[in-house]
């Protein structure tokens, strides 16, 4: 406790012995197909009762359509473009002068620091952490006894001689294997053993908890298969009115149509590993609540990335622009925040670093593009007007940026295409309006705007 009261000292932060403690956890590529958003073809009992004690955000946006960057970036409080982000493995663990992880950034202050699963895409930063677990490998997690359910065929290339995908596989595979020796499962169960270890440690703490679930290349649960296998799916959404070539990927590219019966079986697929990855978010609440640490934790539920499940004319995956991939479950509750209700406001993942530091009264890193938004914890409603900009890089003219705002979404495309939508009388991004005359105005604001915000510092 005197290490940490000096540590505060030197670098000019406040110390408060019973500071409130931290608890994050990261889904992978979950959407907003959730109970607690409306979905209820989708139960998500512990996200849901989560965010019936907590603060709900309906517009929160990650900052990068690619899960390795909008974990870094989530948790530096810094754009990829600051970060110098081009993919999942090209970013080098040095960080700008100034700049910190979370985690990192609160141990310096004495807190005790620890991870279990996948935090960061590979096992980068390690200085962030007192105690860490190491989390799954870059493979897709395939135990013995996995059996593949369906596959749709994707478009392929040639590297070196041997045939790749274009992109991500479209599969649906399963396995009978109880959840405490999924990978998630181990993780979650790892997780509650470290914040039992930092609770002992009679300080605050700052625990991270990582899943790998949802995401095709996993196998599912065959118990939680069997509860989603028959469930019926909406009708896809057709490609947008007159959307440019370079939005029609977002990571996975099948050769052909899939059609209604393996969309619906896809569906419910991800849906099993959206339950499966619930139940262990229910571990780790029920942990915090066991050992009465509740009342004194933030917990922060989020998710690193959407995801496409055919809608848009055959989307499938996370790496475009669109709202399903764009926009992500954000869930805050704890100590100060606001309970069981739901904010409108545009908030980014980038933000939510400088956001629990202002909560906590604490001092944020130098080196920070993230904006807190920390009176919206209090007052959902408050007055928060700030854009969220999100970038994917595919090949070539496949890579745009994108700003939003509580209105319209606007994208650019490298090869000079652009994208205008309403989401007032089109939510789903259906109809682009760049090419109407009458947009010409909107347009211009819009490309003010997202110069403004990528040349800000």
């Amino acid at each position: 406790m005197k290490r940490a009261l000096l540590l505060s000292l030197v670098l000019g932060l406040p110390w408060h012995a019973s500071a409130t403690n931290i608890v994050l956890i990261l889904a992978n590529h979950q959407n907003c197909d959730l109970g607690c958003y409306g979905n209820a073809a989708v139960p998500t009992p512990n996200i849901d009762r989560l965010a019936a004690r907590g603060l709900r955000f309906t517009k929160a946006y990650c900052q990068y359509a690619m899960s390795g960057p909008s974990r870094v970036s989530m948790l530096t409080g810094l754009r990829p473009a600051t970060l110098g982000i081009s993919g999942n493995y090209k970013y080098a663990p040095e960080l700008p002068k100034g700049a910190f992880t979370l985690p990192q950034w609160l141990k310096a202050q004495g807190w005790f620091t620890t991870k279990a699963g996948r935090v960061f895409q590979i096992e980068d930063y390690p200085t962030s952490w007192d105690a860490a677990i190491p989390g799954p490998g870059e493979e897709a997690e395939l135990p013995a006894g996995t059996k593949s359910v369906i596959g749709v065929p994707v478009r392929t290339q040639q590297v070196d001689g041997k045939t790749e995908p274009l992109g991500g596989l479209l599969v649906l595979r399963s396995v009978k294997i109880e959840d405490a020796a999924m990978g998630d499962g181990r993780s979650a169960r790892e997780g509650v053993e470290q914040i039992q270890k930092a609770a002992a440690m009679k300080k605050p703490f700052f625990a991270a908890v990582g899943f790998m679930n949802p995401d095709f290349r996993n196998a599912v649960p065959q118990a939680w298969l069997d509860k989603f296998k028959n469930t019926p799916v909406t009708e896809a959404t057709p490609a947008a009115k007159d959307a440019p070539a370079e939005a029609q990927f977002a990571g996975i590219l099948p050769e052909r149509a899939v059609t209604t019966e393996e969309r619906q079986q896809l569906i419910a697929g991800y849906r099993a590993q959206t339950a499966f990855m619930d139940a262990q978010v229910g571990v780790v609440l029920d942990a915090l609540d066991q050992m009465k640490l509740s009342a004194n934790t933030i917990v922060v539920f989020a998710s690193v990335g959407g995801y496409h499940l055919g809608d848009h004319g055959n989307l499938w995956g996370m790496r475009s622009l669109y709202d399903a991939a764009a926009r992500v479950p954000l869930i805050i509750a704890g100590p100060g925040i606001a309970s069981g209700q739901a904010c409108s406001r545009v908030v980014e993942l980038v933000d939510v670093f400088p956001t629990l530091m202002e909560h906590l009264r604490l001092k944020s890193p130098r080196e920070m593009d993230g904006r807190s938004f920390a009176t919206l914890l209090k007052q959902p409603t408050a007055a928060f007007d700030e854009p969220a900009v999100s970038v994917v890089l595919n090949y070539g003219k496949f890579s745009g940026i994108a700003l939003r705002n509580e209105f319209a979404s606007y994208m650019r495309w490298e090869g000079g295409a652009t994208e205008l939508y309403n989401l007032e009388t089109d939510p789903l991004e259906l109809t682009n309006l760049a090419a109407d005359k009458k947009m010409a105005g909107a347009m211009k604001k819009m490309d003010t705007a997202l110069k403004k915000e990528t040349g800000r510092k």
